[in-house]
């Protein structure tokens, strides 16, 4: 429940969360993330929202990828020389009023 006047502030992975990871085991990327179908939820009940993408730099090891992509169901096998790995994180954020 928002007071009068408040904002539902969330925050989804974006398009770019991680792409360069995600192309390293054959796929385009993460999908185009979730935040359409929120936004339409949002609008559907009322709400309007303003979007703010947040990306920040970050350098993957070997395990992480590996323990990244276990948690997306794959088992990949990295080509040698891959790691460390430069990608991005990508947030966006949704600060909507009803």
């Amino acid at each position: 429940m928002l007071r009068p006047g408040g904002q539902l502030i969330l925050a989804v992975h974006g398009a770019g969360h991680l792409r360069a990871l995600w192309q390293a085991v054959g796929e385009a990327g993460s999908g185009p993330g979730p935040e359409a179908a929120l936004l339409d939820l949002l609008r559907a009940e009322g709400f309007t929202a303003a979007r703010r993408d947040v990306q920040a730099p970050v350098r993957l090891s070997r395990s992480q990828g590996t323990r990244l992509m276990e948690l997306h169901g794959r088992a990949p096998q990295w080509e040698e020389g891959r790691f460390p790995l430069e990608d991005t994180l990508h947030l966006v954020v949704l600060t909507a009023k009803p």
